[in-house]
């Protein structure tokens, strides 16, 4: 992640002169959320990602790109009063749905509960 920061940041200063940067005329919403991004979605998150594919199953930790959009949906719904429609309603069910299948596959396939016709495992 450092280093794909550091790219970025030469790219920003290739792409746009470091004179054309202004943090006068940045507010303090847009300071904060850079800091919660930070410190939530990249130090914790990734720490608690790198953790989770120590200590749980792939197929579970898999999971974890398709539950992040219906969270950022929730956030979004709470702490920016954003609207919810159905179309949003649907698509988290259905990214809901697809993980909940994912998961009771892996936790069948642990059990042995999920068996071929030749009685091997799928």
């Amino acid at each position: 992640m450092l280093c794909g920061g550091l790219v970025l940041l030469v790219i920003g200063v290739v792409a746009y002169s470091p004179s054309e940067l202004d943090p006068g005329h940045w507010s303090a919403r847009s300071i904060l959320g850079l800091v919660y991004l930070i410190t939530f979605g990249s130090l914790l998150g990734y720490s608690a990602y790198v953790w989770l594919l120590a200590n749980a199953p792939i197929a579970k930790v898999s999971t974890y790109a398709y539950v992040n959009p219906v969270i950022a949906i929730a956030l979004g719904i709470l702490v920016l009063d954003e609207s919810l429609t159905v179309r949003i309603v649907v698509g988290a069910l259905l990214i809901l749905a697809a993980v909940a299948i994912v998961l009771q596959r892996e936790s069948a396939l642990q059990t042995g509960e999920v068996v071929g016709a030749n009685r091997d495992p799928r």
